[in-house]
């Protein structure tokens, strides 16, 4: 989790404007192009969300990624260039940068603040964790843990006023999700509908796809195949029945605007 804090600051200079205009009177909810690049929606804020509200739009928001992914993208996979949406993987890699950029986009909406603020913003994640842990969106569960252990928010939350209470239900929803170790004996108990921690499952594939050739003597590695095939089915396990969530149009631009 230290190396993946480190890596969300590092982010924070690279961040690149890629921001669209587009209606929000006109009632359609998003499309791919959205999901990349964010909407405007200057009326609406994340001060003014409700936790449960924002931990249900980050989760049809994730479904939505979770969906289009198909078996076939994993196997044109290039791991040095995972967010290259112009690969025969565009699925996976808008799904990767949407991740990648939401996490640092928050840890930079919330350091950003005033101190009096901060805590506002503090305390809205921490409740948010609260819900994902209930829909079983691990993927947004884990972002959110990144953010309350990176080094800037730990140094929020050891000046602010942040109730005992709170902190202890947190920590209960995120520590199933926290390492590797602990988020692969919770997958085992996940029942559909859920949304995985991505990155996980990419490198478990990328490591079963290293550790040996798929051609060996001009024979098809099929223990390899088959072990990877074995990932791709768990993995999609968790979209084989739906969420119940009422979409918030206005709240989903709110997210995607953050990544501008």
């Amino acid at each position: 989790m230290i190396t993946e804090a480190r890596e969300i600051s590092a982010a924070l200079a690279k961040q690149r404007t890629m921001m669209i205009e587009a209606s929000t009177t006109s009632g359609r909810g998003y499309d791919e192009e959205d999901l990349i690049s964010g909407v405007s929606n200057a009326g609406a804020s994340l001060f003014s969300a409700d936790p449960s509200s924002f931990a249900a739009q980050l989760t049809i928001i994730e479904s939505k990624f979770y969906s289009t992914i198909n078996t076939c993208e994993f196997l044109q996979l290039q791991w040095s260039n995972l967010e290259n949406s112009d690969s025969k993987y565009p699925n996976i890699a808008k799904w990767v940068t949407f991740h990648h950029k939401l996490t640092s986009s928050l840890l930079n909406w919330i350091t950003k603040q005033k101190e009096n603020v901060q805590q506002k913003c503090v305390q809205l994640i921490l409740e948010t964790t609260k819900h994902l842990r209930k829909q079983q969106n691990c993927n947004s569960l884990r972002c959110l843990s990144s953010l309350i252990q990176s080094p800037e928010v730990s140094k929020i939350m050891a000046r602010v006023k942040i109730s005992a209470t709170l902190l202890k239900q947190s920590r209960e929803a995120i520590q199933d999700i926290e390492n590797d170790i602990n988020y692969q004996q919770f997958f085992k108990t996940l029942q559909p509908p859920f949304i995985p921690y991505f990155q996980y499952h990419l490198n478990l594939i990328r490591k079963i796809d290293e550790s040996s050739a798929t051609i060996i003597d001009g024979q098809v590695n099929f223990e390899k195949q088959s072990n990877i095939y074995q990932v791709f089915d768990e993995l999609l396990n968790g979209r084989i029945s739906s969420y119940s969530l009422k979409p918030d149009h206005s709240l989903q631009n709110v997210i995607f605007s953050l990544t501008k």
